[in-house]
């Protein structure tokens, strides 16, 4: 029997600090034994991972008027996966990181298109049967085993003309299981600015084969930023439980231009004023009656996205 899924994802973030994006494809399938059927064909596709499209915009537009496509080609974004075979013939325990090495892979290649345009890095032990490979603008992983995890990793997608809007991604992918074999943990992953992969990047991940097609939505809190803003060396809320005035002490060690805004727990920007903030021990008051009762974080910003939060609470 055949299992096929595909989804289609709209992941959604409030890209606060972060101008550089990566995401991490990753699952795992059975290893199929041996190579040719009966037929004397390559049957690795029967424990196969595939990579369809992915698709990056401000929310809304990631389907309609994406700024990052991968694997739809067109003039404007021609990234995709070249008609290639990137990862074989591996020898037992390999990391990608060293496949090419003695004893390594026969093949052992990072992704690309064009004239060798880099379209990312795998990542996860290549053993024995595992093969990955582009065809039709698709990324296909297969038969890397039960047990071992593989993925594939984008290069950093810019984003800063998109700083400080909501971004949505777009991904469509299936997994194939046939004649007993089987596709699962199937996950999604995202990191900011060259951060590591937080359990917060976890998008999805699939556990088990899936057997139907399907959409689903995903709402994720507000960028963590990797710069800290330095700048301010302390900042609280006195009292955390607001009503009507929200009192901010703060000591701050360098002068800095920069932004004072009001969140709330799905990243959305209820409040942003335009700050100058002097050297010492400062105050502010910023009315908040405005705010419904709930968990609010409060952001201060410089003018190169350095930020500095805390969380506060309206009732």
């Amino acid at each position: 029997m055949r299992y096929l899924f595909t989804v289609l994802l709209f992941a959604f973030f409030q890209l606060t600090y972060a101008q550089t994006l990566q995401l991490k494809f990753c699952g795992k399938n059975s290893k199929v034994n041996p190579v040719l059927d009966g037929n004397g064909q390559d049957q690795r596709h029967k424990g196969q991972i595939t990579l369809d499209y992915i698709k990056v915009g401000i929310i809304g537009q990631s389907a309609t008027n994406p700024v990052y496509v991968l694997g739809e080609p067109t003039t404007t974004h021609p990234a995709t996966f070249a008609n290639a075979t990137f990862v074989d013939g591996c020898a037992t325990n390999r990391n990608f990181s060293t496949c090419a090495g003695a004893g390594g892979c026969t093949t052992c290649k990072s992704p690309y298109y064009g004239n060798n345009i880099s379209v990312g890095t795998f990542e996860g032990r290549m053993l024995e049967n595992a093969r990955i490979l582009g065809a039709n603008n698709n990324l296909y992983i297969q038969s890397i085993g039960d047990t071992n995890l593989v993925c594939y990793i984008t290069n950093k997608i810019d984003l800063t003309a998109q700083r400080g809007k909501t971004i949505e991604i777009t991904i469509k992918y299936s997994g194939n299981s046939t004649d007993g074999f089987s596709t699962r943990n199937i996950n999604l992953q995202h990191q900011f600015n060259n951060a590591n992969w937080p359990a917060s990047g976890q998008v999805f991940n699939k556990n088990s084969n899936n057997t139907i097609e399907h959409t689903e939505t995903w709402v994720l809190g507000p960028a963590v930023a990797t710069e800290d803003l330095t700048d301010i060396t302390s900042l609280q809320i006195n009292p955390n439980l607001v009503n009507d005035v929200l009192r901010i002490e703060m000591g701050i060690e360098k002068p800095f231009n920069g932004s004072l805004s009001i969140l709330n727990e799905l990243g959305s920007e209820l409040l942003n004023k335009k700050e100058s903030f002097h050297v010492g021990n400062a105050s502010m008051e910023v009315p908040v009656e405005f705010l419904s009762a709930g968990l609010y974080i409060l952001k201060i910003a410089d003018e190169s996205g350095r930020i500095k939060t805390a969380r506060f609470t309206k009732f």
